[in-house]
């Protein structure tokens, strides 16, 4: 009967060795960030459509959501990234509907699905105004509508987006 208590013994290690903690988690992540004398440029490469952001005569803008990823289950990552350019001389704006595709709101998704290319933004309205600090307190809500999908989405994003220290997108 030597079997029932090394049986034990290794049930006991097999529990412990199971990590009950989040450890494993990433947790959310938000990121506001804008760079001045800056500027959108879209390029498509192999099929594949990237937008980088280079020196200019813009402000742009650009919000980061990343969902909470369990590094235990492949293939569960999900972010957003929103971007947009407004004049640099401007200390307020306020833009709505058509007038995105002057500022090129776009939202780009990124996780293991279908259509995760960029759409341009066309309901909604996006405010502005400079901070006495130099940031900016952004608010906007739109609604979209991913590339081949009939699902109509909506986001709102209010906070204060501060100087970028780089231009890696």
């Amino acid at each position: 009967m030597k079997i029932r208590p090394l049986f034990f013994a290794l049930f006991a290690i097999l529990l412990t060795a199971c990590n009950s903690s989040d450890d494993s988690i990433n947790p959310e992540l938000r990121t506001y960030e804008f760079f001045e004398d800056s500027k959108m440029i879209f390029n498509m490469s192999q099929g594949t459509e990237t937008l980088t952001i280079e020196p200019g005569a813009k402000t742009v803008f650009k919000y980061f959501f990343r969902a909470e990823e369990n590094e235990d289950i492949a293939d569960d990552g999900y972010s957003e990234n929103v971007y947009f350019e407004v004049d640099s001389s401007l200390d307020s704006f306020s833009y709505s509907n058509d007038d995105f595709r002057d500022i090129n709101l776009v939202i780009k998704r990124s996780c293991f699905c279908a259509n995760v290319g960029y759409v341009f933004i066309g309901n909604g309205s996006l405010t502005g105004t400079k901070l006495s600090d130099g940031n900016w307190s952004i608010s906007t809500s739109f609604t979209f509508q991913w590339e081949g999908e009939t699902d109509t989405i909506s986001r709102t994003i209010n906070g204060t987006f501060v100087l970028g220290s780089s231009t890696d997108n």
